[in-house]
């Protein structure tokens, strides 16, 4: 599941809640070596899972679509 996307370091990640097509929030990755954690926008989101799985409300959690961009030099 973690490497869906052959994420790496601050790749961008984001979070569409209601699956419909408006990205509603977004991260950037901040580990991918045992499993990808990402940083929010506050302190309460710092190195946490990606998915944000545990911060999601029960709509949330089965309609939510993920995309990842990768920006490189």
């Amino acid at each position: 599941m973690y490497d869906m996307w052959g994420p790496s370091k601050s790749n961008i990640i984001f979070y569409d809640w209601e699956g419909d097509g408006i990205k509603d929030h977004v991260s950037i990755s901040t580990d991918t070596v045992n499993c990808v954690k990402v940083c929010a926008h506050n302190s309460d989101h710092k190195d946490v899972l990606w998915d944000l799985y545990a911060y999601m409300t029960t709509a949330q959690r089965s309609n939510t679509v993920y995309t990842q961009v990768s920006i490189r030099r």
